[in-house]
């Protein structure tokens, strides 16, 4: 990997094309941050337009509220914050599938998941509930199960750092393209008892438009057992799922036709659950 920074980009390439650094790279990322009046430099332009001329894949990243050049419309762009790295790591992980022909076609839905898997992760959850601790420690092996969960059900997503950035992991859902282009974000809540408070959903919601993602997904689970208790309140881009409920959705249908169903459901003025 070689990173051109805009000091590097605004000098002018070399006369001998042949020791030029573009022909070297196997795709190319264009990064536009969100600076107020700084333009694009013209040999980035030139950078871009050589990787197009020699069939090289572009991904464009601006970072909100930055706009990308229309003549740059025709090429893959994501919308992300550069602090993000999350969500950043997950977007050029799905570029890097889409090129190298492992991603499937929009809409595919990927198989449902294996039932013993299923069947683990629901003993994983019995045992962590034996516990009768909520720690940092037993919220890490709630997050976890939940990645193991997503992934197993054609999920790309990428975890979060240690710091509390107000969700635990962003990425995508295969199957779920054409309704959530966006990245999604996934926020993970072992709770004490049967019940999520109004703020876990308005810290999410808060982020989701700082983010510029698609919807929000909370998965929660509690040590208390007992029927979880969500704030009536809608919430508009926000999915929530107590954890064994979505476990007994995915032994009938696959992890994207449960998000679509949901969201369509919110969207037609359904609630969060």
């Amino acid at each position: 990997m070689e990173v051109v920074t805009p000091e590097r980009a605004l000098q002018a390439p070399p006369a001998d094309a042949t020791g030029y650094w573009l022909p070297d790279v196997d795709f190319v990322v264009a990064v536009f941050p969100a600076r107020s009046g700084w333009e694009t430099p013209s040999a980035l332009f030139l950078d871009i337009g050589v990787a197009i001329g020699k069939h090289i894949p572009v991904l464009l990243i601006a970072e909100p509220p930055r706009k990308v050049d229309s003549s740059l419309a025709p090429l893959p762009l994501a919308r992300v914050s550069l602090t993000n790295q999350p969500t950043l790591a997950a977007r050029i992980k799905q570029f890097i599938s889409v090129i190298s022909n492992d991603f499937r076609p929009v809409g595919e839905d990927p198989p449902r998941v294996d039932h013993h898997m299923l069947d683990a992760i629901s003993r994983d959850l019995e045992v962590l509930r034996e516990q009768q601790l909520v720690s940092d420690q037993s919220a890490y092996l709630f997050e976890e199960i939940a990645l193991r969960l997503l992934r197993a059900g054609g999920a790309d997503v990428e975890a979060g750092n240690k710091q509390d950035m107000g969700y635990d992991a962003a990425g995508w859902v295969r199957g779920t393209e054409t309704i959530f282009p966006d990245p999604l974000l996934f926020e993970f809540k072992l709770l004490r008892e049967p019940r999520v408070a109004q703020q876990i959903l308005a810290e999410l919601a808060g982020k989701i438009a700082k983010r510029g993602a698609s919807f929000g997904v909370i998965i929660c689970f509690s040590i208390d057992p007992g029927p979880v208790r969500w704030p009536d309140s809608p919430w508009p881009l926000l999915i929530g799922f107590e954890i064994t409920d979505l476990i007994q959705l995915l032994r009938g249908q696959t992890l994207a036709a449960v998000l679509r169903n949901r969201r369509n459901a919110i969207v037609h003025g359904g609630s969060v659950l």
